[in-house]
């Protein structure tokens, strides 16, 4: 993921790691780019940067997951998987 969305990844029973930059590339975000959020949706650390605007629907998903069935999850959206699914278009994985 490069340019594209937010990530928000559950990293604790209660915690999620949000991370949200605009026209910046994921891959050179550091540690004040991100900001730790209760599933309430409160920031609790990291206070300097907002939270994602998409962080409260995040949170949803993350409290309907199942506990136990992998203690890491990412929520984020690329542009290019966001336009195939919202045009119906189904992609098969790639397998190398």
């Amino acid at each position: 993921m490069a340019m594209g969305g937010n990530i928000a990844i559950r990293v604790g029973r209660r915690t999620s790691l949000s991370a949200r930059r605009r026209s910046f590339s994921k891959g050179f975000m550091k540690p004040e780019d991100m900001c730790l959020v209760d599933l309430e949706g409160n920031q609790t650390r990291g206070l300097e940067k907002n939270a994602p605007s998409e962080i409260l629907m995040h949170l949803q998903i993350m409290k309907r997951q199942p506990p136990g069935a992998g203690s890491r999850r990412c929520n984020c959206h690329p542009p290019y998987s966001t336009g195939f699914a919202g045009a119906g278009v189904v992609q098969r994985p790639y397998v190398p």
